[in-house]
């Protein structure tokens, strides 16, 4: 069973790696766009962002592989999730759209919330660590609100 939970988890978080890797980015529009003091740099973003598609995968693949609980409900929800991470970079780097942007980090943070809670009832021991996951959707947020401040909410 560990193994998979292990094997399980590598292809959910490969799942949420690949395509958020070989989306297109437009680093150009983001280097001149007003930011926060507070912006980290774009390898510290990265490694946040992997650290949460570890943490979302070892949750989702023990919650999933859980035998007491229906898990309907709580599938749906990843999927969901798993829709506004992969639109995330399009909308930031490729519509170059702030506003939308910060719309789809509320949603990925509101959705996370839910899987937390859902998944807690299913397997507690795991989803405590999506506190980290809805720290950084949080963070992220406040962030977007710098961008969409420094740029008086405009497309560029």
């Amino acid at each position: 069973m560990i193994k998979t939970n292990y094997l399980f988890a590598v292809v959910i978080f490969l799942l949420h790696l690949i395509p958020f890797m070989i989306a297109p980015h437009d680093f150009i529009w983001f280097e001149i766009i007003n930011k926060p003091n507070f912006t980290p740099s774009y390898y510290i973003n990265l490694l946040f962002w992997v650290i949460t598609f570890i943490i979302i995968s070892i949750s989702a693949s023990n919650t999933l592989l859980a035998d007491n609980h229906d898990k309907r409900f709580y599938l749906l929800l990843l999927i969901i999730n798993y829709v506004f991470i992969q639109t995330y970079p399009y909308i930031m780097f490729v519509l170059n759209d702030i506003l939308l942007a910060f719309v789809n980090i509320i949603l990925m943070l509101i959705t996370s919330l839910m899987l937390k809670i859902i998944g807690s009832k299913i397997n507690k021991r795991v989803n405590k660590y999506m506190y980290i996951v809805t720290l950084w959707l949080i963070f992220s947020a406040f962030l977007h609100c710098g961008f969409l401040h420094y740029n008086r909410m405009v497309r560029t």
